[in-house]
């Protein structure tokens, strides 16, 4: 099961945009989970920028909700999301960006 998580995740890494993989980076810099309006404050982005890219890091399989809690700026209850547990996640940091 592990190798076939690792193979997965390999076939999803090649194939992840810049913007996802800068949206998966944060994601995985916040253990406890993180919703799409923080990560947009972080990587100081608009929302509909960053809820496309979470919503297709949760279609590849690489990132999911991992509970519901308010939001650091709106207060209002949000989705959190985390990476995939069982994933080991690494990136070479002089990888070339694919196609976003």
């Amino acid at each position: 099961a592990a190798q076939t998580s690792r193979e997965a995740y390999t076939a999803v890494q090649q194939t992840l945009g810049p913007r996802q993989l800068e949206v998966l980076r944060v994601i995985e810099r916040h253990p406890r989970g993180i919703t799409n309006n923080e990560i947009a404050h972080v990587l100081r982005w608009p929302i509909n920028c960053v809820t496309p890219r979470v919503f297709e890091l949760r279609s590849a399989g690489v990132v999911a909700r991992v509970g519901h809690r308010p939001d650091r700026w709106t207060r209002k209850k949000s989705c959190v999301w985390g990476r995939v547990q069982g994933v080991q996640l690494e990136f070479d940091a002089f990888r070339t960006p694919g196609p976003a």
